[in-house]
């Protein structure tokens, strides 16, 4: 196989995951006990409020990932039951044909999420597109005897390390940093990938557009991936 010339890299929940549908971490955490619940939905709405006035810095983003972690390993949550609930899950309309398109084209395909690895791996192959994907960049979490009972911190992924996974990824098939193209959807993904040309942006209407604009070089309204695959299309014709 020749060597390739772009890679692509994705953010997972809103972006692969249609944001019609709650975040993986939304339907995990229906799981877990009502004590169990309330602790994780108090640690998520401290995280939001700094998240959404720009007042996170990034050790308090990784603190709340932290302390979100813990309690799924002290409700005892089990793989069992991760792939119960995440069984019907769905990606995007026309997410696993634009895979597909990539990996026909020889371009490698990442995905870097705030998500957990397990979660992710488990989703893509329920949509039958896991084959395709070369690397997950996401939590890891550590399984005992069916259990989740620890996580890896050294793979924990951030707004501000995004950038760093998209260019080691880019390296490792000797491709340059300015053909990384990479699709995301919120400002957590303003480092997403590389040049911010090379960036699209996912919004569900004007306002979020109007709100996400910055980060990205195009952003455009859709629910389906259709309009994600001409872009790509064209940004691999030069």
């Amino acid at each position: 196989m020749s060597k390739p010339t772009h890679v692509a890299v994705f953010d997972f929940d809103g972006t692969l995951l249609p944001k019609t549908q709650k975040s993986l971490f939304d339907i995990m955490d229906k799981t877990l006990s009502e004590g169990h619940r309330k602790e994780i939905e108090e640690i998520r709405q401290n995280f939001f409020k700094k998240f959404h006035s720009n007042q996170l810095t990034p050790e308090e983003d990784r603190l709340f990932y932290f302390q979100a972690a813990k309690v799924y390993i002290k409700a005892g949550l089990s793989v069992s039951k991760v792939k119960s609930v995440l069984a019907e899950t769905k990606l995007r309309p026309f997410v696993p044909e634009t895979i597909r398109f990539l990996h026909e084209q020889g371009v490698p395909i990442a995905i870097i999420s705030y998500s957990y690895f397990q979660w992710i791996d488990f989703v893509c192959e329920q949509n039958g597109v896991s084959s395709f994907i070369s690397k997950i960049y996401a939590a890891n979490l550590v399984i005992k005897d069916g259990l989740i009972c620890g996580y890896r911190p050294e793979t924990f992924v951030f707004s501000e390390n995004k950038g760093v996974f998209s260019r080691q990824f880019a390296r490792q098939y000797g491709v340059p940093e300015e053909n990384i193209l990479a699709v995301g959807d919120s400002a957590a993904d303003a480092r997403l990938g590389y040049l911010k040309k090379n960036r699209l942006g996912l919004a569900r209407d004007q306002a979020e557009k109007e709100k996400i604009q910055e980060f990205f070089g195009e952003v455009i309204i859709t629910e389906t991936f259709d309009p994600v695959l001409e872009w790509l299309e064209k940004k691999l014709a030069g």
